[in-house]
């Protein structure tokens, strides 16, 4: 009886990658909302890489990710989009952070920008196994 209630609240994903890529680019939104002086480098940029409108955008990404991996429906053109749109974050994020590590020289920062090529790394190998449009 108790196995069948547990059973009864855990989510059944049918895709855990796409469901782990977006609690990932939802952590790392959540960081780029609550923190509004993580990126300085270039100056000019820094209120756009800073603004709450990129860590928004992430939180909706990821989670429109996790959504489409516990639906039972699999569309492949919303798969294409929410992963070209997960490859484009995560380049994004490396770049901005081996700028600001290559600048600052803080270690952090380039381990945080290794860890982000890993998840871009990753999207491409779930993009590989993904069924293609025709």
């Amino acid at each position: 009886m108790l196995h069948r209630k547990i059973n009864l609240y855990t989510l059944s994903l049918r895709h855990p990658q796409h469901a782990t890529l977006g609690l990932a680019i939802i952590f790392v939104s959540t960081i780029l909302i609550c923190n509004n002086l993580y990126y300085f480098w270039p100056p000019f940029m820094a209120g756009f890489l800073n603004d709450d409108a990129i860590g928004m955008l992430g939180l909706v990404l990821g989670g429109n990710l996790i959504f489409w991996a516990a639906r039972d429906k699999d569309s492949v053109k919303t798969n294409f989009w929410l992963l070209a749109f997960s490859c484009a974050f995560w380049a994004f994020e490396a770049c901005v952070e081996f700028i600001q590590g290559s600048v600052v020289g803080e270690p952090h920062m380039i381990t945080a920008g290794a860890l982000e090529v890993i998840m871009f790394i990753f999207t491409l190998s779930v993009i590989g196994k993904s069924k293609k449009l025709r």
